[in-house]
């Protein structure tokens, strides 16, 4: 869906951990980082701070906030509740924040520029197969 949207010209910008806590967690994330970026999508780390916020703004109009990871592994293996919020005013003060967030971040360079090494690919190659293996042995 977030490649679908970079590609119909939505500004798709991701704010993810910056300092992993579990390095297997980030290294699959990374995994993903080149296929996204490909398709438009910008990609920043929060370097202020753990960051464990789960919020999703579409534009001025709605938002969501809830403990949901917003991916396939959680959405069915944990039991997560999330608000969908279409209030104007609390969307832009959400915005702000974020914009303050963001500002604390990185944005990754396009995948060739922080790729360290034929070891780094292999790691991501290794933990995406295994996540997408485990998703699909789960029925997911």
């Amino acid at each position: 869906a977030l490649r679908q949207a970079a590609a119909r010209g939505v500004r798709v910008r991701l704010l993810l951990q910056g300092r992993p806590d579990f390095r297997i967690a980030a290294v699959a994330a990374q995994a993903l980082y080149a296929e996204l970026q490909a398709h438009g999508v910008h990609i920043h780390e929060y370097q202020a701070a753990f960051l464990h916020a789960k919020v999703l703004s579409v534009d001025d109009s709605w938002a969501t906030i809830g403990s949901s990871n917003l991916d396939p592994l959680s959405l069915v293996l944990n039991l997560e509740a999330n608000l969908i919020v279409r209030d104007r005013a609390f969307v832009s003060e959400l915005n702000a924040s974020l914009a303050e967030d963001f500002a604390l971040s990185n944005e990754v360079p396009p995948w060739p520029d922080h790729d360290p090494g034929w070891r780094g690919r292999l790691r991501r190659r290794a933990v995406a197969w295994l996540a997408q293996a485990y998703l699909r042995l789960s029925g997911v």
